[in-house]
């Protein structure tokens, strides 16, 4: 997601007269999203908002973000907007939930538990946008509770290391064969059994 919301960044920077064609024009395009993007928490009605922001590139040059400082982490709830099928993060976050087994789906620990990494999480209003909107699609009284970790960053990659050092964590490996020899369902059998 962060690749397509640099390159839609950088495309409605173009619509504002900016280029963005250069590996140069792209870093400042990411400099941009990263001090300077926000998601809007009611979409619709920063739209009708005139804030603005300014930006001094490189050369000394000011330039002014408007809404393109919101619009392009809105392709995390309407990728839609970048040509990709309609669905955004909220409605992939229940789509996970609702393939859990019931025992899980029923109760509220997957709904206040939920948890947001890597370099789009870092956006400014994710958090409380995902919460008013997986709120607003749950089944109704669910607990509804987003959790960003401070160094979101890089958790994915500390998680993963964590997990790749536990003794147990051997055991729930799958070799190439056994998947060959069981297919798919190997993956149930060996590591949630």
């Amino acid at each position: 997601s962060s690749g397509i919301n640099a390159e839609y960044g950088g495309k409605i920077l173009n619509e504002r007269g900016y280029s963005s064609t250069t590996s140069r024009e792209k870093d400042i395009v990411r400099d941009i999203k990263e001090k300077l993007s926000y998601v809007a928490l009611d979409f619709d009605a920063e739209m009708d908002r005139t804030a603005s922001k300014s930006y001094e590139l490189p050369g000394g040059e000011v330039i002014t973000i408007g809404s393109e400082m919101f619009r392009c982490p809105e392709t995390l709830f309407q990728p839609e907007l970048v040509g990709l099928e309609p669905g955004g993060i909220a409605e992939k976050t229940l789509q996970s939930i609702k393939k859990t087994p019931p025992e899980y789906r029923y109760n509220d620990k997957f709904y206040n538990n939920i948890l947001i990494f890597g370099g789009s999480s870092k956006f400014k209003g994710l958090q409380e946008r995902l919460q008013k909107e997986i709120t607003l699609l749950a089944p109704s009284g669910r607990n509804v509770k987003i959790v960003a970790p401070a160094d979101t960053k890089y958790s994915v990659w500390i998680g993963g290391s964590i997990l790749s050092s536990l003794t147990t964590f051997e055991e729930m490996w799958i070799t190439r064969e056994e998947y060959a020899e069981s297919g798919p369902s190997i993956v149930q059998e060996k590591c949630f059994s």
